[in-house]
């Protein structure tokens, strides 16, 4: 009797016990579900982040938009790109009328590149350009933040 239960026993076509299919499709619906809920909590996150990076970027840039403009009014002069804000800083050699620090140091941009100066502008003609390259770091680029208003 115990061989003839054996052999009326079927199994399904791809020979694994029928139990496997339903605890298959559970676990990879549940792996979806998490998968899914991870990367909208990453781009939830990511928004507010990104916004107080480009507030921060926008007050750095302000600072030095506002030094260098109190440069230019008491030398009479911008500096050049070549000086960048360095002469913001300490007096450049053969300036008349240096009455700085304009500003107190300011690190690198809040995704870790340095703020970058352009004098003559290509956006600013006839003044300056302030640019941060803003999350991809390249100046330029359409996610800049610049002294534009």
């Amino acid at each position: 009797m115990h061989q003839h239960l054996l052999l009326n026993y079927r199994t399904p076509d791809d020979g694994k016990p029928p139990a496997i299919r339903p605890l298959f499709i559970a676990l990879t619906l549940i792996t979806a579900f998490i998968v899914l809920l991870a990367k909208l909590t990453t781009s939830i996150g990511e928004g507010p982040h990104l916004e107080l990076k480009i507030v921060r970027a926008k007050s750095d840039i302000s600072t030095l938009a506002s030094a260098v403009e109190q440069f230019q009014l008491d030398t009479g002069r911008y500096p050049s790109t070549a000086e960048g804000f360095a002469v913001l800083l300490a007096a450049p050699p053969d300036t008349a009328g240096w009455h700085g620090p304009y500003v107190k140091p300011i690190g690198d941009d809040p995704w870790g590149s340095p703020y970058r100066y352009r004098y003559p502008g290509k956006l600013h003609h006839g003044s300056f350009d302030i640019i941060s390259g803003g999350k991809d770091g390249v100046a330029d680029t359409e996610d800049d933040i610049t002294n534009l208003p």
